[in-house]
């Protein structure tokens, strides 16, 4: 007889094909073996399946972002226009209170842009500061 000798240390990644190269030294019998490769492909098709559901909920929710973002530009554009519109029928007094509020709405919506884009950054970070503490 002989023995073979395995290293405890490997020079490279485990990859599938690895695991399941020697996964038959992990079961006793060839119905243990073929029941592991069973749900190991049942496993992988799931795992598709997965991949599959998000992509598709991944390009539904771009399309969706990308119609709001549409339907955001033109109802400004429309605002923008009536403001132009009634701008042309007020007095020289009336015109420049209006495009004074016009430039503080402005600020203020980028004021609000910024915060909201602290508060999702934030948010990423605790996420991402919980998921490498977990990872630990």
């Amino acid at each position: 007889m002989f023995e073979i000798g395995f290293s405890t240390k490997s020079t490279h990644r485990c990859t599938s094909s690895d695991a399941f190269s020697t996964a038959f030294l992990e079961w006793s019998t060839v119905e243990n073996l073929e029941a592991f490769v069973e749900k190991k492909v049942e496993y992988n098709q799931m795992m598709d399946d997965m991949i599959e559901f998000f992509r598709t909920a991944a390009h539904e929710h771009r399309v969706y972002a990308e119609a709001k973002r549409r339907a955001a530009k033109l109802a400004e554009e429309r605002r923008l226009q009536e403001l132009q519109r009634a701008l042309e029928g007020m007095n020289p007094a009336e015109a420049e209170a209006a495009l004074q509020a016009e430039r503080e709405r402005a600020l203020r919506l980028q004021k609000e842009r910024e915060a909201r884009t602290a508060a999702m950054d934030a948010k990423i970070e605790r996420a991402r500061a919980r998921y490498l503490e977990n990872t630990r």
